[in-house]
């Protein structure tokens, strides 16, 4: 019943990336890892409202979720190059659910860590403790 039916792969993600310009939105960080630890988000319960809003204003089917820089999400059109982090999720009626692996979602989490690190200059604390369910 979805508009957007069709399903991103995380291995084909990185080639059409710099393609898409529609079903795609900027998270911040701590949104970001909310989504890689719980998986699967309702709108309401980001830390960005704003995010939420726009994850909601999304067509429901597939989406693709940016990670933005620090804690606040750039205003400008999103660009992309070898070193953006993206996920493909599925926009659902009232949620967001990551359609990553676990391993790709400890992965994505470890990344994360080292890119938070890199940008603060700090030993900041990205857990994975969520993300060790088991896909069937």
């Amino acid at each position: 019943d979805a508009p957007c039916a069709f399903r991103i792969s995380s291995e084909g993600l990185p080639l059409i990336l710099p393609y898409i310009t529609k079903q795609i939105i900027q998270a911040s960080p701590v949104d970001f890892k909310h989504l890689l630890q719980d998986k699967d988000v309702k709108f309401t319960d980001f830390a960005d409202a704003e995010f939420g809003k726009k994850a909601e204003n999304l067509l429901p089917g597939c989406c693709v979720i940016v990670l933005g820089k620090e804690n606040t999400v750039t205003k400008e059109s999103l660009k992309v190059d070898e070193s953006t982090i993206a996920i493909g999720c599925w926009r659902g009626r009232a949620r967001l659910s990551v359609m990553v692996t676990a391993m790709d979602c400890q992965e994505l989490l470890e990344r994360l860590l080292i890119r938070l690190d890199t940008e603060k200059g700090s030993s900041g604390h990205v857990g994975g403790e969520a993300c060790t369910e088991v896909e069937q």
